[in-house]
């Protein structure tokens, strides 16, 4: 893709992923609000909503001592920013030109504003006023099938609708302390066809494209130091990309990619998430040759994470895998499988304990085989099965090993056989029980006995 090209649908990207659009709505209450009102409104409540809960998330991950410990055992301690203003400013710049300015058109009907836009004025003002530069005019050809539909509920409520050549391409729920932004892939792909033909650019986009991703965001405190909210993002219908020419199919339910509550006041926040059947083929990725193809299974995932104590302490329910191991097979040669169990778990940053408050039971097997890898195969492979019962409480130690506090026992057991060298071949079969604490082997890969002290 040349550089002009990139810089054409670099902003249409943007903006697509900005204005995550939801479904529309009529009311049957008339507003009675004037026009001009009523778009202002809409541009403004429809950009207003997610850089507070981004100051909310960054102030509660600055300043919990979980975070503290993550980043020390990642050896950075990087900060986490994020202006609510200039966020906000940045959407609202790349909204108001679709729905004012220039020669747009609209008609209103009722609650129904219709739109069409200026093209041309649009793409002027994405690339700050240049109107002889060949980018806005690629993008004022590539938006001619754009238009915008808004449905007020109230004065300042409503539905912001984008469309391309017919299709749904963005919607936007939006509301002074709330807001809901979806993404039509279909919508998408036509956009992204003609952004291809526009611009020469030679691209062989999946034939299959279907399904609608969501961001959802609630704001209950928008005072600076304070902000406390909610955003969360879903795929609201199925996703299938599939293209015969790239050798690729992708798979993915309803499922919700993440939801985060957040409180800036007070340290508190949660997040969970659930990803349903997900699956993915895809040819030339893992195999040795390029006819080979891997697939990755996922049947679910969930996990509920709840940071409470002004950010010290965590509470984990709902964690694994509930319907099947997660795969990964090449040519039908599985070369991973993984089980977790469903489990729950606390664990305090200020004590250094972990509890499992419910049985934990992990296994993790993995095969460098050559029916899956070919000549870079070399039949190695690896055993992990790790297990403790519900009740079990594990602590650190001042020496930096770890003791199994209450309950037990902890098992585990790992094995390694090297297919070109037996020498490297590693088995261990541990039971660490109540009193007893362990730490990582002096001698090999596992874990020994040690000391307490």
């Amino acid at each position: 893709m040349n550089t002009a090209a990139t810089r054409t649908i670099k902003p249409l990207i943007l903006t697509c992923t900005v204005l995550l659009g939801a479904c529309s709505s009529d009311s049957n209450t008339r507003v009675t609000a004037d026009t001009s009102t009523l778009i202002e409104n809409a541009i403004i409540h429809s950009s207003s909503n997610i850089g507070v809960n981004l100051n909310s998330m960054s102030a509660i991950a600055n300043g919990s001592t979980i975070t503290s410990t993550l980043t020390r055992m990642a050896k950075s301690a990087p900060k986490i920013t994020s202006s609510a203003s200039q966020y906000n400013n940045e959407v609202e710049d790349y909204l108001r030109p679709t729905l004012e300015g220039g020669n747009a058109t609209l008609n209103r009907d009722g609650n129904t504003i219709t739109i069409d836009p200026d093209e041309r004025y649009i793409c002027q003002q994405w690339f700050d006023n240049q109107q002889q530069d060949s980018n806005s005019t690629d993008c004022a050809e590539i938006l001619t099938d754009l238009a915008v539909r808004i449905i007020a509920t109230t004065d300042d409520t409503g539905t912001l609708s984008y469309l391309y050549g017919g299709e749904d391409l963005l919607a936007i729920q939006y509301a002074p302390a709330s807001g809901g932004y979806e993404l039509f892939l279909p919508g998408a792909k036509a956009l992204a066809q003609r952004s291809a033909e526009v611009t020469d650019n030679n691209v062989f986009l999946p034939e299959t494209v279907e399904g609608a991703i969501k961001l959802t965001t609630d704001v209950h405190n928008a005072t600076e130091g304070e902000e406390a909210g909610s955003i969360s993002a879903a795929i609201t219908q199925a996703i299938h990309v599939r293209s015969e020419v790239n050798n690729f199919d992708f798979e993915l339910g309803r499922s919700t990619l993440f939801d985060i509550q957040s409180n800036a006041a007070t340290g508190d926040g949660s997040i969970s998430i659930a990803i349903n059947a997900l699956k993915l083929a895809v040819g030339d990725l893992l195999g040795s040759n390029d006819f080979s193809v891997t697939t990755i299974d996922l049947p679910d995932f969930t996990l509920a994470a709840d940071i409470q104590k002004a950010g010290t302490e965590v509470l984990l329910t709902d964690v694994g895998l509930g319907r099947g191991p997660f795969t990964i097979a090449i040519d039908n040669n599985e070369v991973l499988n993984v089980e977790i169990a469903k489990f729950s778990a606390h664990y305090n940053d200020l004590t250094r304990e972990a509890e499992f408050l419910t049985a934990f039971d992990m296994s993790v097997l993995y095969s460098h085989s050559k029916a899956a890898f070919g000549w870079i195969g070399d039949d190695s492979s690896l055993h992990i099965f790790a297990s403790t019962p519900a009740g079990t409480l594990f602590s650190e130690q001042l020496n930096g090993s770890t003791k199994v506090e209450r309950g037990g026992p902890f098992s585990l057991k790992s094995s390694y056989a090297n297919g070109s060298s037996a020498d490297e071949n590693f088995e261990q079969d541990v039971l660490f029980t109540s009193g007893q604490c362990f730490d990582d082997s002096s001698f090999d890969d596992g874990f020994e006995l040690v000391s307490c002290d």
